[in-house]
């Protein structure tokens, strides 16, 4: 099968859409690909002939490729995702890091932001402007990444919903992962949003490794990591010209 093959069964909610689905999904691709910032970057491409060959016509607008992308079927393109880490697996393209550990990574990106509309699922925090408090409407969601000797590959990602915090998004999101990737890595990490007994316990509850950044003043985690630790000899490893104690 070839690595775009998926592309074609990607559904979305259309009755009757003149476009097909997979050329937006394709157009979308390209931008990725290209490393396009936007929509409208992508849409000053449209005289290229490249596209007529990896579309079968012509580029659609900025405007459709926006709102038929709000409309696809997010499982078509799990699945889609997940048939390139398949490839990449069997390509021996997925090498650990030295150490011998591949990470999943999580992290929250904010998609947008406005003061003029928002939907159900929107984010809302207060915001001083010169004319005033305002209420500003965003959307975030948590990204899980796997880390490898010479790649990152997006796996999944989760909308942070009105009224929880990102490590409760992150730990539905690893809920869905961990049936579908359940031996591709070995160890969860976040920043200091993850120093989280949830984060841990998930952790602990699935065979995993986990690291989280400590920041601030509640490291009741590291006084009781340093209670277990403290009769046990450090192990040291050598990097070159540099000794590390762990």
């Amino acid at each position: 099968m070839k690595w775009d093959a998926p592309l074609e069964t990607i559904q979305d909610g259309r009755k009757q859409g003149r476009i097909l689905t997979a050329a937006i999904v394709r157009a979308i691709l390209g931008m990725c690909f290209c490393r396009l910032g936007s929509l409208n970057a992508l849409g000053q491409t449209k005289p290229s002939p490249f596209w007529r060959r990896w579309l079968g016509g012509d580029l659609p607008s900025p405007d459709t490729i926006g709102r038929v992308a709000c409309l696809v079927d997010l499982e078509g393109v799990r699945v889609f995702g997940h048939h390139l880490y398949e490839r990449l697996k069997r390509g021996k393209a997925l090498v650990p890091p030295p150490h011998g550990l591949i990470a999943a990574i999580l992290d929250a990106h904010e998609m947008h932001a406005t003061y003029k509309r928002h939907c159900s699922g929107c984010l809302e925090r207060r915001i001083q402007t010169a004319q005033g408090e305002r209420i500003q409407y965003y959307h975030r969601v948590v990204a899980l990444s796997l880390a490898t000797r010479d790649l990152r590959l997006m796996l999944d990602a989760e909308p942070i919903l009105p009224g929880e915090d990102e490590v409760a998004a992150a730990l539905r999101l690893l809920d869905r992962v961990i049936r579908h990737y359940g031996r591709a890595f070995d160890l969860i990490q976040g920043d200091a949003m993850y120093a989280d007994p949830r984060f841990f316990n998930w952790a602990i509850e699935h065979g995993k490794h986990a690291m989280a950044v400590l920041k601030d003043e509640r490291r009741d985690l590291l006084q009781d990591a340093q209670r277990l630790f403290e009769d046990m000899p450090p192990a040291s490893v050598r990097d070159g010209n540099c000794l590390r104690e762990c």
